[in-house]
């Protein structure tokens, strides 16, 4: 599933973080996943969607602090690439 709205945030996001890593920051760009960008459906102010889209969201958060936890899989991996 495709939303207009990616294209336009993609690109925003590749233009700040090109600006931020040229000036020695260390960034990491969290995205809705799959499930969150379908709880979030096309029309961003739709608040009928709004429940929907925090719980998918909390979810989407609460994996990645996991995962990024100084325990998480993904621990190691960050360490090392930040040096």
């Amino acid at each position: 599933m495709t939303f207009p709205w990616r294209a336009v945030s993609r690109s925003a996001t590749t233009i700040e973080l090109a600006v931020l890593k040229r000036r020695g920051g260390d960034v990491r760009v969290i995205a809705p996943d799959r499930a969150s960008a379908r709880a979030m459906g096309e029309d961003l102010m739709n608040p009928r969607r709004s429940d929907r889209a925090l719980a998918a969201g909390y979810r989407q958060g609460q994996e990645l602090a996991e995962e990024y936890s100084t325990d998480g899989p993904a621990a190691d991996s960050y360490r090392s690439a930040a040096g």
